[in-house]
């Protein structure tokens, strides 16, 4: 099955926690078949000062997706992220990854919502989704990804991420 995900970072060396994340889907999850470039973007709906490194990536993976959640959850767990099912507030973190497709399935359980809710209302995900499959369509709103970006009223800043090197 063809999957897309989320990676993001706002804590810490965010560029190695993007090249961890890569590694352990590659490892525990599947084949990553594309993958955007790095976006450096502007919290969505929370109060930090700290910026994030955003990638989508496309995978190849023969799991179910409530394994998949588990896994991803575990993984972003082991790496500090505390969760509060009763929070609505976002809070910074070292790993962030979110299931934005399953395919073109439409899941709507008590813990896993795909597509993701939110996606279409994201510049930080449109962006570099857009970069790697424009065409893909969503399988609720039955819109290009492009056309969901070309429809997105997102205003926070969203730019490729130029990694200086220091000497």
């Amino acid at each position: 099955m063809r999957i897309f995900i989320q990676l993001g970072s706002n804590l810490g060396d965010r560029r190695n926690a993007i090249f961890l994340s890569q590694q352990f889907i590659f490892q525990q999850v599947g084949y990553i078949v594309n993958e955007s470039a790095l976006y450096e973007t502007e919290p969505w709906m929370m109060d930090s000062d700290n910026w994030f490194l955003n990638q989508v990536i496309e995978v190849e993976t023969d799991l179910d997706p409530h394994s998949l959640l588990l896994k991803l959850k575990d993984f972003e767990q082991i790496h500090g992220r505390k969760t509060n099912a009763h929070s609505v507030n976002y809070k910074s973190r070292v790993i962030d990854l979110d299931i934005l497709f399953y395919g073109d399935r439409i899941i709507n359980s008590s813990d896993l919502v795909v597509p993701h809710p939110f996606l279409h209302e994201r510049k930080f995900v449109l962006i570099p989704m857009n970069e790697i499959n424009p065409d893909f369509i969503h399988p609720i709103f039955n819109k290009s990804i492009k056309e969901l970006l070309t429809a997105c009223n997102d205003s926070h800043q969203v730019s490729l991420y130029k990694q200086k090197i220091v000497i």
